[in-house]
Parts: structure tokens; C-alpha cells; sequence
């Protein structure tokens, strides 16, 4: 039976080690598979220049040097294309014609580096071949369906509405981030009507202007972040890594140096990715901004006076800074901690649970979200996301090679398991320091037991999939499925669900309160 005894915690906390430890050797997947790659690409990028360059130059060493800097000069241009069609509409006329190159090379690297890994861990030859058909086999239906549709559309001179012919993995009123007109693919540089590439009027002269005109933007930012004393140490550092290796290269063949320049490029590229990644995915900002998306923020200075003096009250007995209240506009049962540190934390509330509860379940509701706040379990859980997220950004890059597509598939699967299981031991933990903090553990029982029920009440309509779901004290109602319903329950909410059941929740609070009369 469940029990909040010494030995329940101790399971708990082996379950979140072992999970914690499975988190670690997977998130390594990913991240070792782009570092090879990185390195594929570096070492026979810099070993082609520099030997194209050194015939040109007339010395070994200054055309290694060379080639280091025609290297970061195509990384700078690539990476300047990518910001410029994420950041203005301008730069999205850049993608389908710089970018496309880059995507080309990164899809042969990373069947370069499938075919040598395979072939070092003595996979044989032929896994290969069948990795090759099923890419063809993979990539003709896009194929044939982008032809049959250009067919479909030049057959047809009406001027109805085209968006029915959007692709099925666009979502309305948006456009694919690669072009302007969907129905151009993102392989094919976009042409006006008299056949100049970079879009109407746009000539090669004009991309390269914008470009400029990007990076001197970006620099005038860094400029001004960094300051005069930033900005001469990374020039500094720069001209003498390019002296340090033009050195090396007297001393030292300058083949023999290529393999150990392109390893550490390809660490400082998989560090600075890595550190993208966790930069846009998983701030902290991004959950506030998806309740930001979702719901209306409600403005009522007294409702809101009267939730802060609550959790500020409360907070004062678990020894945390009191968080900012954020109240939302929701139905829903929502009760967030959100934010990586105790004293830069925010409690957002929903309208539907603070209206469902009263006094005294409220102030177990607030408690449980102040444990969660104590334990840093949202910079925990957040830390525990990344191997998911960087999978499914492995994923967006190279799913196209299939092995790749298994690969970040079973990683990002093995993550989310893992992160579920700590996010349940967590909660479990909250409910805990809930009742240490009220001393009332019946009263979280009993907030848990009304808000559950209100769940259950729900109208269909309401009880759609949401991303706040993830944020909500009490998992949304379960929908009934014709075919394998029970291995869907067992799978999304025994095994990747983020909360524990209700009603084991429930019962462990009881279990306390009856120990605590007892005592």
C-alpha cells in the first residue's frame, strides 16, 4: 500500500537516480552523433582548402591558415542566412537558396558518419544499402506528391482560394520558415517571373547587401553588449588561434594537423549548439509565454493583493522567497511554480481552481507549489526535458536519414519515460511538503479529491488537449478510445504520464493525516 514512510521515499529517490542515470547516457546519443558529425564535415572541408590554397599561397602552413578562415567565413555566412530567415521577412528570401546548400551537405554528413559508425561497430555492408532504399523510399512520395499537386494547379487557371492546397504539416495561417510560397519546395531557390533567383527583383548583389546589412546589426549588438575591452579580446583571441596554427604548421605537417584543428571545431560547434538549444528551448520564459498564449491574464488588483498575501504568509514557513502571483483566465485546475530559482520564481493560478477551493484546500494547493519551489524541481524537470528536446531538434535536421530518425526516436521516447518517472516522484515529494508545511494533510487530499472531481465534469469540449495541461495539480480526464484503451492508459499515464494517479495521491495523504491523529 502507498505510504509516505521512510522506505517509500527511499524508492523514490532510487527511481529518480536510476532515471537520472538513463537521462545521462542517452542525452550523450545525440550530442556525441552531431559532434561526429561537426567533425566529418570540418576535417574534409579544411583539408580540401587548405590544400586548394596552399597551391595558391605557395606554403603549407599559411594555406592551412587559409583555410581555417575561408572555413569560419562560410560557417559565419551560413549561420548569418539562418538568423537573418528566422529574425525578417527579407531574410526568409535567403533560406531556399543558401541554406539549402548547408541542409544538402549536413544530410550527406550524416550518412557519411552512419556509414563509418556502422562500419566501425562491425554492422555489415548491406544495413547500409538498406538504409539508402529506405531513404529513396522515404523521400520519392514528397517527390511525387509536390509534382502532382504543380500538375493539379497548372491544369487549373481559376482564380479560387489556393489555401486547400496547403501541405498537410502546415497549420493555418502560417508558412513553412524555408520559403514564401508553399508551394515551392525547400530545395528549389525561388525564381520571379523572368528566372532571377532571391525572389522578385532581388539580384545576387541585393542578398548579399542584406546580408551586410544583417551582420552589421548583429555587431553593432555585440559591440554594444561586450563593450571595447570584449570586443579587442575576441579579435585577440582569434588572431592568435590563426597564429598558433599557422606555428604548428612550421613545426608539424600540416595534413597531420587538420584531424585535431577539425575535433576541437567540432567541440566549440557542438558546445555553441547545445548552449542555442538550451538558450531557446528551455528557459524558463517559455512556460510563462505559453500561459501568456493560451489564457488571458486576469486583472484584479484585490483578488490578486489577496493570493499574494497567502502565498507570502505561507512561503514564510518553508523559508522561500514569496513568488510573483500570476493569475489566468482558465477552467482548468492550474497551479504552476514556474521558474529556476527560489527568488526569481512565479506561481501562476487559474480562476477555475481558485473559485473550486476553499481556504483551507488553497492553502495546501499554495503549499504544494512552494515545496515544488523549495526543491527546485522546475530547473530539474526543465534540465531533465533537454535530451528530448535536443532529440527532437536531431530529428528536424537529419530525420530524413532514417537511422537518425530511429535513433532520436528512441532517445526522445527514453527521455520523456525518464523524465516522467522523476516528475511523479517529484510530485509525490510536493504532496509531502505540503503536509509538513500546512500540517493538514487531509486538506491537499481534499483539495485533490474536489478538483479531480470538477475534472471529470468537465464537458468534452473542454477537456481538450492543452499544453497547460502539463501545469495542471490534477491530470485532464481520460478519453475513451474504441481500440486499445487500456494500453493507451497504461502507456500515456502509467508510463509517460507527469503526474501519479489521483486517487494514490489521495491515499498516501490520508494514510498521513491518519498516522498524524494516531500520533
Amino acid at each position: 500500500m502507498p505510504s509516505t514512510s521512510a522506505r517509500s521515499r527511499l524508492g523514490l529517490r532510487a527511481r529518480m537516480a536510476l532515471a537520472g542515470a538513463a537521462l545521462t547516457v542517452v542525452a550523450a546519443v545525440p550530442v556525441a552523433f552531431e559532434g561526429l558529425l561537426f567533425g566529418f564535415v570540418s576535417y574534409w572541408f579544411l583539408l580540401l582548402a587548405s590544400g586548394v590554397l596552399e597551391h595558391v599561397v605557395g606554403s603549407p602552413a599559411l594555406g592551412l591558415v587559409a583555410g581555417v578562415l575561408v572555413y569560419a567565413i562560410t560557417l559565419g555566412v551560413v549561420l548569418l542566412a539562418s538568423h537573418a530567415a528566422g529574425t525578417t521577412d527579407d531574410g526568409i528570401e535567403i533560406a531556399p537558396n543558401l541554406l539549402a546548400y548547408a541542409f544538402a551537405i549536413s544530410i550527406a554528413a550524416s550518412l557519411g558518419v552512419t556509414f563509418l559508425v556502422l562500419q566501425r561497430i562491425g554492422v555489415p555492408g548491406w544495413v547500409f544499402a538498406l538504409v539508402l532504399i529506405t531513404l529513396v523510399a522515404s523521400f520519392y512520395p514528397f517527390v511525387l506528391f509536390q509534382i502532382a499537386r504543380e500538375r493539379s494547379e497548372g491544369d487549373d487557371d481559376s482564380d479560387e482560394d489556393e489555401s486547400d492546397d496547403d501541405p498537410p504539416w502546415a497549420t493555418e495561417g502560417d508558412e513553412p520558415p524555408w520559403q514564401v510560397d508553399s508551394d515551392t519546395p525547400p530545395w528549389v531557390a525561388d525564381e520571379d517571373e523572368d528566372g532571377d533567383e532571391f525572389g522578385p527583383d532581388r539580384s545576387p548583389l541585393d542578398t548579399v547587401r542584406l546580408l551586410g546589412g544583417h551582420a552589421r546589426s548583429l555587431l553593432g549588438g555585440f559591440v554594444a553588449r561586450a563593450g571595447l575591452v570584449g570586443v579587442l579580446g575576441t579579435v585577440v583571441l582569434a588572431a592568435g588561434a590563426l597564429a598558433a596554427v599557422y606555428v604548428a604548421a612550421t613545426r608539424w605537417p600540416a595534413d597531420e594537423l587538420v584531424r585535431p584543428l577539425a575535433a576541437v571545431i567540432s567541440l566549440l560547434l557542438t558546445t555553441g549548439h547545445l548552449a542555442a538549444v538550451v538558450r531557446s528551448e528551455l528557459a524558463d520564459s517559455a512556460a510563462l509565454r505559453a500561459f501568456d498564449e493560451e489564457f488571458r491574464a486576469v486583472e484584479d488588483p484585490e483578488r490578486r493583493r489577496a493570493l499574494q498575501t497567502r502565498v507570502e504568509r505561507l512561503a514564510a514557513h518553508v523559508g522561500v522567497p514569496a513568488p510573483e502571483i500570476r493569475l489566468v483566465a482558465s477552467i482548468r485546475s492550474i497551479a504552476a511554480a514556474v521558474g529556476y530559482r527560489p527568488g526569481d520564481s512565479t506561481l501562476v493560478l487559474s480562476t477555475g481552481l481558485v473559485e473550486a477551493l476553499d481556504d483551507r484546500e488553497l492553502d495546501a494547493v499554495v503549499a504544494h507549489e512552494l515545496a515544488h519551489v523549495a526543491n527546485r524541481d522546475a530547473a530539474v524537470l526543465t534540465a531533465l526535458s533537454f535530451p528530448r528536446v535536443n532529440a527532437e531538434r536531431l530529428f528536424d535536421r537529419y530525420g530524413i536519414n532514417p537511422v537518425v530518425a530511429l535513433l532520436a526516436g528512441a532517445v526522445a521516447l527514453t527521455g520523456r519515460f525518464c523524465a516522467a518517472t522523476v516528475a511523479r516522484a517529484r510530485e509525490y515529494a510536493a504532496d509531502d511538503g505540503a503536509a509538513a508545511i500546512t500540517g493538514d494533510p487531509a486538506a491537499l487530499a481534499s483539495a485533490l479529491e474536489r478538483l479531480d472531481a470538477g475534472v471529470s465534469r468537465r464537458p468534452s469540449e473542454d477537456a481538450r488537449t492543452s499544453a497547460a495541461d502539463a501545469f495542471a495539480i490534477v491530470p485532464p480526464p481520460w478519453e475513451e478510445h474504441r481500440f486499445f484503451d487500456r494500453t493507451r492508459r497504461l502507456l500515456f499515464r502509467r508510463l509517460l504520464g507527469t503526474h501519479p494517479p489521483t486517487e494514490r495521491r489521495i491515499e498516501r495523504l490520508r494514510r498521513a493525516a491518519a498516522q498524524e491523529e494516531q500520533a
